[in-house]
């Protein structure tokens, strides 16, 4: 089998531009994770960035479905998002992009508990420059050690 995807083009859409169909793109036991969906929403609340979300365009009805990143799309649906979203546009037959969605959703990820987030800042704080300055602001910091919660997807 021959794989006929394209690389992904980045772009911006709206959040009515996106639909999902997790008969097709959703592998989980559990379609959402309410906890996570939570963070996710928090952190755009916060105006962090959660990454672009997966998404393919479908060459007979030329709608763009989400194959990665059904929890982002969550967190935005709930706050009724009216901003850009950014997405990574997949193209191909809809055998091989099923392959692109359960490849992201494979990947093991594995985040750093609150207490090794803290620790890490707590070692960068204490580190000093040849000059004896500190190399690291606190903004540095603390943008640092949030939670990045769109790698835990």
């Amino acid at each position: 089998m021959t794989n006929t995807t394209t690389i992904p083009t980045p772009m911006q859409v709206t959040l009515g531009e996106l639909n999902i169909r997790p008969e097709d793109f959703q592998f989980r036991d559990v379609e959402l994770d309410r906890y996570h969906a939570d963070e996710l929403q928090k952190a755009l609340q916060q105006g962090r960035d959660v990454g672009p979300l997966d998404v393919w365009q479908d060459p007979n009805d030329g709608k763009l479905y989400v194959l990665d990143g059904h929890h982002r799309f969550e967190a935005y649906t709930r706050l009724e998002w009216s901003g850009p979203i950014n997405v990574l546009r997949h193209e191909g037959p809809l055998h091989q992009v099923k392959l692109i969605a359960l490849r992201e959703n494979t990947k093991a990820r594995l985040p750093m508990s609150p207490k090794e987030r803290a620790d890490a800042a707590w070692r960068l704080t204490c580190e000093e420059q040849e000059n004896d300055g500190f190399s690291y602001s606190k903004k540095e910091l603390a943008e640092a050690t949030v939670r990045h919660v769109w790698r835990v997807e």
